[in-house]
């Protein structure tokens, strides 16, 4: 019997946003610093250097981003002793199938109220709450089938509420 559990999709516009957001605004006022503001002359022989620096690490910050939030898991289902993770990779569906017994799940934090899974199987990485949206009472779920399903222990961070 396949047992499915599912998190909400966000798209890779909106995780992207979400990811740069903070960074963008910086980036901003540092141009504007270099190139309209008279008073500080320092910057004066430089600023075709400068401007070019910032171009070519604003273009390294976004391949290293694009490449942390391109894949999100959006459903993970069990069927006997298979494992099989579905999501979406830069907006396009992909679907993959691990062997339960080769796989080896952690539990993970960004922040103190911000869990996610890392499911690693195979020389691949998946991420569940990462970048998506899953309830905590659908990760303990996930979890506690895998625990039923695998003899392999759950690393990480111990929370109660998610075991």
């Amino acid at each position: 019997m396949a047992v499915i559990f599912k998190g909400e999709y966000v798209s890779f516009q909106i995780r992207l946003i979400k990811k740069v957001a903070s960074i963008l605004p910086i980036l901003i006022i540092v141009f504007l610093k270099i190139n309209y503001d008279d008073s500080n002359m320092i910057f004066a022989g430089y600023q075709n250097y400068l401007n070019l620096f910032l171009v070519a690490c604003f273009f390294f910050g976004m391949y290293y981003h694009v490449r942390d939030i391109r894949t999100v898991v959006t459903e993970v289902t069990f069927s006997e002793d298979k494992l099989q993770v579905s999501g979406y990779d830069l907006n396009r569906k992909f679907e993959d199938t691990l062997a339960v017994n080769h796989t080896f799940i952690e539990i993970k934090s960004r922040s103190k109220s911000h869990l996610y899974i890392e499911i690693f199987a195979d020389g691949k990485y998946f991420y569940i709450n990462n970048y998506s949206r899953w309830e905590n009472t659908v990760m303990s779920e996930l979890l506690q089938e895998y625990r039923r399903r695998c003899d392999n222990k759950i690393t990480g961070h111990s929370f109660p509420g998610l075991l």
